[in-house]
């Protein structure tokens, strides 16, 4: 799953700088043609959502929700590094 999600920003990336297409119509033009696949992959509205992923999103962990864990990694993931650069406060 993360690796889908690096290789869209990669896309993404490779758009605005190959393409030197402003970073807003990139972002654009990659999301609907992501939102296309999704309508192919699925073309009917609604369905079900696969059991496993529907009980990984809502169960909880010692009392504290998978979303709040989920969210603090998210947040260590990206604030560590940026904390640590250049870029950093």
């Amino acid at each position: 799953m993360l690796a889908r999600r690096a290789s869209a920003g990669i896309i993404n990336a490779v758009t605005v700088v190959l393409g030197r297409i402003q970073p807003i119509i990139a972002t654009l033009a990659t999301g609907a043609i992501y939102f296309g696949i999704a309508l192919w992959l699925r073309p009917s509205p609604g369905g079900n959502v696969n059991e496993d992923l529907s009980n990984a999103l809502t169960y909880d962990v010692g009392g504290v929700p998978t979303t709040f864990l989920l969210l603090l990694a998210t947040i260590a993931f990206i604030w560590w590094p940026f904390r640590n650069s250049i870029l950093g406060p």
